[in-house]
């Protein structure tokens, strides 16, 4: 053998051994943000320990689980990265290599923070479904990067219970870079298929028309579009609060509305789906010329409303949906006397048509000033500003003990200590918001928009989407939790995807929506009590609420040894 040849050997295990040190892997907790120039690595976390290959996860039948696999490098780029798995081998069944996906976590840049407790930086948000191979590249100016992997289990309903095990490899072009035993508790038990808190979430067909344009609908329409959207929110169990493909058709003859429903498909598409539990529509028909803000409305205006409100609860009615029905007045947010006795008059009018149907207002029930009337003469159905909350608490409890709905909703306003959506935000935010719904008592969650892009070229370009308004401006990720599909081959180099894609923030309220189905099955059991006090674990209120992901692991453990123990 010559030396040369020894040589060459010496130094090709040399560079190898450099360009593995090089390489960190490790996996981390789903609602950690691993930053792009984040110095840590090897991060210990309730689901892995430094020093051992084993990935330890637990959810029950129907849930989602998640976790990340942080990649780390330094000087050169780390090339054809991807990740590949089997499925999961347990006791009694086995849950198929179909069952789990894997994303690439897209970073995007927030250049501006948006609270107090929120900085400047990139962040892992879209989740761009890994269909091949990617590249990580350090970035230009600085010598390491991380890269975030997102993997989600879906585990079937009915799944015996036990302990499922498999492989998750990592791989690049210089070969396999880690593997690790994926080790996950199945619960003995399933979440039920029909969530039980209902969640509002917008999503405006005219703003994703501004997106959309002629190039990218490519030959779809813009309702085909809207259509994925709202599916893909309800695969998630989170609702389209206005849906404009519901809405009924009138013509005017003599100074009377007569309904039509041309949408008889869409609303068999959409009405029989167990997440779509409210139907909202405004009680004041669009379209109609009206009298001026705050002006007594005419007496052929009155008829023309009543027979809006009368068409669609009769249909509603008809089709046995009459509890899902509520209607809207025109004032959002009053802040007003006069607003006030606006909100009133438009319920009266509603509940002279019928006394049956829902009234909505986005106001809390005790009046905003002393000496104000009472909204509660009127409305049943309440949408609370999240800072309300606290001082409302016994009077909401008063008022779904009478059969009244009541929900909750995040605004622009509402910023650290308080749960928000922001990209920037701490990762279990989202998560705990169905914890905070679930500590009030209340029934659901609204949040104005998930595709409010019209002040960005596009959200995965500029993440900083609400930029123009004086509440708070400019915030990260504001009304922005989805991303469209179309551009992922330009910003990721992966396959696009027709319609949506998720970001981590929308899946970690899927996830908050989840755990609180375990309290759910334990009051089921007899044991609201119980289920209430681990609650109190995690939330005292709408301000103070555990940020630790691993407190919110735990507290799930108790609740699912109490449901096994309890059949």
């Amino acid at each position: 053998m010559s030396r040369n040849y020894l040589w060459c050997c010496v130094l090709t295990l040399l560079l190898a051994s450099r360009a593995q040190a090089e390489v960190a892997v490790w996996p981390a907790p789903a609602e950690s943000k691993i930053e792009k120039l984040d110095p840590r690595i090897n991060v210990a976390s309730r689901i892995w320990t430094p020093g051992e290959n084993t990935i330890r996860l637990s959810g029950a039948g129907g849930e989602h689980v998640y976790f990340q696999i942080v990649i780390s490098c330094d000087s050169d780029t780390l090339r054809e990265v991807t990740l590949n798995w089997s499925g999961l081998a347990g006791p009694k069944s086995s849950i198929g290599k179909v069952n789990i996906t894997a994303y690439l976590a897209a970073l995007v840049k927030v250049y501006a923070p948006s609270t107090e407790a929120g900085r400047a930086g990139w962040y892992p948000d879209p989740l761009a479904p890994l269909s091949g191979a990617v590249d990580i590249r350090p970035d230009r100016w600085e010598s390491h990067k991380n890269q975030t992997f997102w993997v989600e289990i879906a585990i079937p309903r009915k799944t015996p219970g036990g302990r499922y095990e498999g492989e998750i490899f990592v791989s690049s072009g210089r070969g396999q870079l880690a593997s690790y035993r994926l080790n996950l508790t199945v619960r003995g038990f399933s979440l039920p298929e029909a969530p039980h808190l209902f969640s509002l979430f917008n999503c405006s067909k005219g703003w994703m028309a501004a997106y959309y344009d002629s190039t990218r609908l490519a030959g779809r329409s813009l309702d085909d579009i809207l259509v994925q959207y709202f599916d893909f929110m309800l695969d998630r169990g989170i609702q389209p609060w206005i849906n404009p493909l519901l809405q009924p058709q009138y013509s005017e003859k003599d100074g009377r509305l007569a309904l039509t429903w041309p949408n008889e498909k869409w609303e068999k598409h959409f009405l029989t789906r167990p997440a779509y539990q409210r139907v909202t529509f405004p009680a004041e028909p669009r379209g109609l010329e009206r009298m001026e803000e705050g002006e007594p409305l005419s007496p052929v205006m009155e008829q023309k409303v009543r027979d809006w409100v009368g068409g669609i609860c009769e249909h509603y009615s008809r089709n046995g949906w009459l509890d899902k029905l509520s209607f809207f007045g025109p004032v959002d947010e009053p802040n007003t006397l006069a607003e006030y006795q606006e909100l009133i008059r438009w319920g009266e009018l509603v509940r002279s048509v019928n006394k049956q149907v829902s009234y909505q207002v986005t106001e809390q029930p005790l009046p905003e000033e002393k000496g104000w009337p009472s909204l509660g003469q009127v409305a049943d159905d309440w949408v609370v500003h999240g800072s309300a909350l606290e001082g409302n608490r016994a009077e909401l409890t008063r008022l779904i003990g009478l059969g009244q709905h009541a929900c909750w909703y995040i605004s622009c306003d509402q910023t650290y200590p308080m749960a928000n959506y922001f990209i920037d935000a701490h990762g279990a935010e989202p998560r705990a918001v169905a914890w905070i719904t679930y500590s009030y008592g209340l029934q659901g969650i609204l949040y104005w928009a998930v595709n409010f892009w019209p002040e960005v070229r596009s959200p995965w370009r500029d993440p900083v989407t609400w930029k123009r308004s004086e509440c708070n401006a400019p915030l990260a990720g504001e009304g922005s939790l989805l991303y469209p599909g179309e551009e992922i081959r330009a910003y990721c180099r992966l396959n696009d995807v027709s319609g949506p894609v998720s970001s981590i923030r929308f899946e970690q309220l899927r996830k908050g929506l989840q755990d609180v189905e375990y309290l759910y099955l334990l009051e089921s059991k007899g044991h609201k009590e119980e289920a209430r006090k681990l609650c109190g674990e995690l939330v005292s209120s709408a301000e103070l609420f555990s940020r630790d992901p691993a407190r919110y692991e735990e507290i799930k453990e108790e609740a699912a040894k109490m449901i096994e123990s309890s059949r």
